[in-house]
Formats: C-alpha cells, sequence, structure tokens
C-alpha cells in the first residue's frame, strides 16, 4: 500500500515539473521560436498550444500582424469568438497589406458574437478594399 502512495506521488510530481519546464521555456524563448512554435502546433492542430505561443511572441512584438492574424485564428478554433474578433481587428489595423483577410474574419466573429449591424459593414468594407 505504501509503494503505491509512493508512485502516485511521484506520478504526480512528474507531470508538475514537466508543466513548469514548459512554462520557462515559453518564458525564456526568443521571439522566433515562440513565432515558430505557434505554426507549428497550429500545423498540428492544436490551437491551445499555439495560443500560448502567440500570446507571449504578441505580447513583445506588438507590430506583427501576421503573428496576430495566427493567434486570431486558433482562438477560432477554440470557440473563442471574442477575442479572436479583436486579434483579427488589431492585425487589420495595424498592417492591412500583412494580414488583408483579417477584416473578413473580424466581421465573422461579429456575425457569430451577435453584433450583425457591424459585421453587415466590414463584410461591405472588406469587398471594396480586397484585391485577392
Amino acid at each position: 500500500m505504501k509503494d503505491i502512495k509512493l508512485l502516485f506521488l511521484l506520478i504526480f510530481l512528474s507531470f508538475s515539473v514537466c508543466s513548469q519546464t514548459d512554462s520557462m521555456m515559453v518564458k525564456n524563448a526568443s521571439g522566433k521560436t515562440l513565432k515558430r512554435l505557434g505554426k507549428n502546433a497550429l500545423l498540428q492542430n492544436d490551437p491551445s498550444s499555439a495560443i500560448t505561443f502567440f500570446e507571449a511572441y504578441v505580447r513583445n512584438n506588438r507590430n506583427d500582424a501576421a503573428s496576430m492574424y495566427l493567434l486570431g485564428h486558433a482562438y477560432l478554433k477554440v470557440r473563442d469568438y471574442d477575442r479572436a474578433q479583436h486579434m483579427f481587428l488589431n492585425a487589420y489595423t495595424t498592417n492591412k497589406e500583412k494580414a488583408p483577410e483579417a477584416l473578413y474574419f473580424h466581421a465573422q466573429m461579429q456575425k457569430s458574437n451577435g453584433l450583425y449591424d457591424s459585421a453587415k459593414v466590414n463584410f461591405e468594407k472588406f469587398k471594396k478594399e480586397y484585391k485577392g
């Protein structure tokens, strides 16, 4: 019985040590590494991890519209439409050329959040501006 308790304690401690390593890795990683890890997490269909990496990256690189756009997609995949809406808007206002489709997704999130009139205005604006 004592051995089983000790085994469970060791398993619990090993999981807590692993989670601390991950948070320390995010804290100490370079911007380039965080962006690469976020992109890879999205490619592996792991939006929760992508959110962690992109949030850390965007916190220090507020002018990277492409990363904001990818963070918006990660929020979209976990169905956090409010955060996705704001991140797509941030990407669009930061650099329209780097994230031209962000306005469309911003309008889509407005529609999902029940802001139909605003969504209609932004869909029409997107239709006029987008040259893709």
